[in-house]
C-alpha cells in the first residue's frame, strides 16, 4: 500500500514535468526549422531588393494542435520572399520586421510581454519574433532572432 501512495506522489509530480519538457522541445525545434527558413529567405530576398521585407503575423494564431501554414498561398505574409515551409503545420506565430537605419530597437513581444534589445547597424536589417502557447492558456514562450545577431533568444515560461 504504502508503495502504491509513493507511485502516485511521484507520478502527480513526474508526468507534468515530462509533459512541459516535452512541449518545451516541440516548441524549439519548430522555432529552430522556421526560424532557418525564413532568415535564408530573407537574405536572400535582401540581394534582389536591396532590403528586408515585413511581414504581418503568420499563421494568425498559436495552436495547441498545430495550425496548417498556409503563409506562402498568394496574398499571404510570406509569398514575396518564396518560403518553403519546413512544417506543415505549427503550433507558435511568426512575425518579421524590417527597417534601416543605426540604433537601439526594443522589441516587445509575447504575453507577458518580454523585450529584446539589439543595435541595429546603419543598413537593412531585420528581426523575426516567434510566440507560441503550448497549453493554451493565453500565456506565450517567445523566441527572437534577427540579421544583426542570429542567435536564437528565448523567454519560455516555465509552466509553458
Amino acid at each position: 500500500m504504502f508503495v502504491v501512495v509513493i507511485i502516485a506522489v511521484l507520478a502527480v509530480i513526474a508526468i507534468p514535468q515530462f509533459m512541459s519538457d516535452g512541449r518545451k522541445t516541440k516548441s524549439r525545434s519548430e522555432v529552430v526549422a522556421f526560424f532557418a527558413e525564413l532568415s535564408t529567405r530573407q537574405e536572400q530576398y535582401r540581394v534582389d531588393a536591396t532590403g528586408y521585407l515585413t511581414t504581418a503575423k503568420c499563421p494568425a494564431a498559436t495552436s495547441t494542435t498545430g495550425t496548417t501554414v498556409d503563409c506562402t498561398a498568394a496574398g499571404k505574409p510570406w509569398v514575396g520572399l518564396n518560403v518553403k515551409v519546413p512544417l506543415a503545420t505549427a503550433t507558435c506565430t511568426y512575425v518579421m520586421t524590417a527597417s534601416a537605419g543605426a540604433g537601439t530597437v526594443n522589441v516587445s513581444a509575447g504575453t507577458p510581454a518580454t523585450t529584446y534589445t539589439f543595435t541595429s547597424p546603419t543598413g537593412p536589417w531585420y528581426h523575426i519574433v516567434a510566440e507560441c502557447d503550448q497549453d493554451g492558456d493565453g500565456t506565450t514562450s517567445t523566441f527572437f532572432t534577427s540579421s544583426v545577431d542570429p542567435t536564437i533568444k528565448t523567454s519560455v515560461r516555465e509552466d509553458e
